[in-house]
C-alpha cells in the first residue's frame, strides 16, 4: 500500500531534481501549482508512496527535503502539479527506451533515481593543447547505425568504443560529439505547399531538452552506464571527449553553468561546445570546476577570458575558414592572400577550430560533386538548407563514371585536407570524410535518420586509398611541430638563423604574388624555430587550373629538397626526386609537399660539440 513519507533532516538544499544514496530520497524541485510533490514507484512501476512537497522547506519557489527510502537502490517517480503530471528538467534517467529523434512524453514518462556507484578505475581527463589537438566531430548514432559498422551496439555509445582503433589510426585524439541529451519536444514541418504538417526525427537534437540525461535511444542497454564505459575507454587511449550543447533562450543562464558541471564531474568529460544566443562566457569561464576544462564558444572576445589564465582552454569555432578556404579550393580570385592569413592564425589567448565541412552543409566528397543542394528528401520542395555552398562538382552533378572526373575529385579532396592539416589552428574531420562519405548532396539533413547521414563502411574499403593518405598528412602534421607551434608564427628571423619561421614564395623564391588574380603559393616552415635545425618544410598549392612553377628557396649547405607528397601522384608511385633543385612545376589543382633532407654544417658543428660535451 502506498504511504506518505515523513521528512528527516536535510543537511542541503541542493543539488537540484530527486536523487538516491545510501537509502535517501533527497527531493529538491520548483514549485508549480497549488497542489504539488512527487508519488513514488517501485522498479515494477507499483505505487509506493506520496510526497507532499507544499509544506516542505523551502526558499523562494525552491522547495526541498529528504526522505527515508531504504531498501531501494532504483525508485521511479512522477511530478504532479495539481491535476495533471509535469516534467522534470533535472532528471537524470527514466523507465524505458525512447525512439530516437522523437520527444519524451512528460505525463506519461516514470523518472528514476538510482543509487548506482559506477567504478572509474582511476580515469584521468587528457588535455591536449589546440596546436596538438586533431578534432573528429561526430553523430553517435549516425557513426555506427548502418550494418556496415559491424559493430555490436550498433548507432550507441558503444558502437564508438568499438571504433577506437579506426579514430587512433587516423591520429584523432579529440572528439566532438553532436546532442546526446534527451530531447523535450519534436519538431513539426510543412511538407508541401498544401500545408500538410508531419512529425519528423529530429535528428540533429538541436531544441530543448532533458540536459541531466544521456539520449536512452543512444544506450543498447543502460545508456548512462554505456556513456561512462565509452568515456573510460576513449580516455584510456588517450582521446577526449567534448559534447555540444545548445541552449535556446528559455534556459536560464545560471542553470547552463550548472548542466556543464554536472557533465564534467558526473561523466567526466573533457569540454564543451556551447551553442546558443543567450551563453553567459564569462560566467562558464571564470567557474572553478571548469578551469581544465576546454570551452569552445561560436565566437570569443579577448575581454570574455581572465587576465590570469594558465592554459589556453577557450577557443572560437567559426566558419570563416570553410567559407573562404572553399573558395580558394575551388579557384576563387582574390582569395589567396585570404586563405593563407586563415591558415596561419593562432591567437595568443584562445584556440581557433578549423574545418572545411561540418554537420550543416556538405560532406567533403559532395563539396567535391555538387554544385548543387539535392534537399528534395527533407520533404520541403529543396528550399531548405543554405543555397551556396561554395563547391564545384568538377564537371559533373552528383555520381559519375568519368575516369578523368573522379581523378580531379580525389585531387581536390587531398587538397583540402593537406591546406586543413598544415592550418596552425585545430584541424577537425567532419565523420566519414576520411574516407569519402556522401550525403547524396544533401547539405541540411536535420530530419534523416536514415542511409543518408548513416556512415557506410564500406566506402572504408572502396576508398582506401583516400583513407591511407589522410591518415599519413596527420601523422606528418603531428611528427612536425614547425606546422603547428605552440605560439604563432612571427614572420620574420627572430633568432637569427638565416630564415623566418614562415616565409610565402611564389614563381620567385621569397617573392610571394598576391594578387587577386593568383591562385598559387609556396609555403616555407623552418623547423630551426622548433628544435629541429635541419628541417625545412615547403608546402606548394596551386589552385588555379593550369600549371605553374616555383623557384625554391635555398637550403643550408648539404640539403637537398625531396617530395614527400604529390596530390597529382596519388594513383601512381612518388617521385621523390626534385629534377631540377632549384624548381619544381605544379600540375593544375594540386598541392606538393617538400622536404629538406641531408645534413647541413650547422648540424654537423653541433653534433661534433656534443660528441666533445660528452667526453669532456
Amino acid at each position: 500500500m502506498a504511504k506518505a513519507f515523513e521528512s528527516i533532516t536535510s543537511k542541503n538544499i541542493y543539488p537540484m531534481g530527486v536523487s538516491l544514496k545510501e537509502g535517501i530520497l533527497h527531493v529538491c524541485l520548483e514549485r508549480v501549482g497549488s497542489a504539488f510533490g512527487i508519488i513514488l514507484f517501485d522498479s515494477k512501476k507499483n505505487e509506493i508512496g506520496k510526497i507532499d512537497l507544499t509544506g516542505a522547506n523551502h526558499i523562494g519557489m525552491v522547495y526541498y527535503g529528504d526522505y527515508s527510502l531504504k531498501g531501494y537502490k532504483t525508485v521511479l517517480y512522477k511530478i504532479y502539479a495539481d491535476d495533471k503530471f509535469v516534467g522534470d528538467f533535472y532528471m537524470k534517467d527514466y523507465e524505458g527506451k525512447n525512439d530516437f529523434g522523437f520527444s519524451l512524453k512528460e505525463d506519461e514518462v516514470y523518472f528514476a533515481a538510482k543509487d548506482t556507484d559506477y567504478d572509474w578505475e582511476g580515469d584521468a581527463n587528457p588535455f591536449h593543447p589546440y596546436n596538438e589537438t586533431n578534432m573528429y566531430l561526430m553523430h553517435v548514432r549516425g557513426f555506427t547505425k548502418h550494418p556496415s559498422s559491424k559493430v555490436n551496439a550498433k548507432g550507441c555509445f558503444g558502437g564508438v568504443t568499438e571504433k577506437i582503433s579506426h579514430l587512433k589510426k587516423l591520429g584523432i585524439n579529440s572528439i566532438e560529439m553532436m546532442p546526446v541529451t534527451e530531447l523535450r519536444q519534436n519538431k513539426k514541418t510543412t511538407l508541401d505547399p498544401t500545408g500538410s504538417l508531419n512529425l519528423k526525427p529530429n535528428y540533429w537534437g538541436y531544441q530543448n531538452a532533458f540536459y541531466y540525461c544521456p539520449n536512452k535511444s543512444l544506450g543498447k542497454k543502460d545508456a548512462v552506464t554505456e556513456f561512462k564505459d565509452m568515456v573510460k575507454a576513449l580516455h584510456k587511449e588517450g582521446i577526449e571527449v567534448i559534447l555540444q550543447f545548445y541552449f535556446p533562450d528559455e534556459v536560464k543562464r545560471g542553470e547552463i553553468k550548472d548542466i556543464l558541471v554536472f557533465w564534467r564531474s558526473e561523466y567526466h568529460v573533457d569540454g564543451f561546445r556551447i551553442k546558443g544566443d543567450n551563453i553567459p562566457k564569462r560566467m562558464i569561464n571564470e567557474t572553478p570546476e571548469l578551469k581544465e576544462c576546454k570551452l569552445i564558444y561560436d565566437y570569443i572576445d579577448q575581454y570574455e577570458i581572465e587576465e590570469d589564465e594558465e592554459i589556453k582552454r577557450i577557443a572560437s569555432y567559426q566558419d570563416d575558414y570553410m567559407y573562404d578556404m572553399r573558395r580558394f579550393l575551388k579557384g576563387d580570385e582574390g582569395v589567396t592572400d585570404i586563405a593563407l592569413r586563415h591558415m596561419r592564425e593562432n591567437p595568443e589567448k584562445f584556440g581557433v577550430i578549423r574545418f572545411f565541412t561540418n554537420y550543416y552543409g556538405f560532406t567533403l566528397r559532395d563539396l567535391v560533386s555538387f554544385d548543387r543542394k539535392h534537399n528534395e528528401d527533407n520533404g520541403e520542395n529543396n528550399m531548405d538548407g543554405a543555397a551556396s555552398n561554395l563547391s564545384w562538382n568538377c564537371g559533373a552533378e552528383g555520381p559519375s563514371r568519368k575516369a578523368s572526373i573522379n581523378k580531379l575529385r580525389m585531387k581536390q579532396t587531398l587538397n583540402a585536407l593537406t591546406m586543413l592539416a598544415f592550418t596552425q589552428g585545430t584541424p577537425l574531420i567532419f565523420m566519414g570524410d576520411e574516407f569519402g562519405n556522401s550525403q547524396k548532396g544533401n547539405n541540411n539533413p536535420y530530419c534523416q535518420d536514415n542511409a543518408v547521414t548513416w556512415l557506410n563502411w564500406n566506402d572504408l574499403d572502396k576508398n582506401k586509398e583516400l583513407f591511407e593518405e589522410t591518415v599519413k598528412l596527420f601523422e606528418y602534421r603531428k611528427a612536425n611541430l614547425c606546422i603547428h607551434p605552440t605560439k604563432a608564427h612571427r614572420m620574420m628571423d627572430y633568432i637569427s638563423c638565416s630564415y623566418p619561421d614562415l616565409s610565402y614564395h611564389g614563381e620567385e623564391a621569397w617573392k610571394a604574388d598576391l594578387y587577386s588574380y593568383n591562385r598559387h603559393v609556396g609555403i616555407l616552415f623552418a623547423g630551426r624555430y622548433t628544435g629541429d635545425n635541419d628541417k625545412f618544410i615547403y608546402l606548394a598549392i596551386n589552385m588555379h587550373w593550369e600549371k605553374h612553377d616555383f623557384a625554391l628557396p635555398n637550403l643550408p649547405e648539404g640539403l637537398c629538397w625531396k617530395k614527400k607528397f604529390d596530390s597529382d601522384e596519388f594513383d601512381r608511385a612518388l617521385k621523390e626526386d626534385i629534377s631540377d633543385e632549384g624548381r619544381i612545376s605544379l600540375a593544375p589543382r594540386s598541392v606538393v609537399i617538400l622536404e629538406s633532407m641531408g645534413e647541413s654544417a650547422t648540424d654537423k658543428r653541433n653534433v661534433k660539440r656534443k660528441k666533445k660535451d660528452i667526453n669532456a
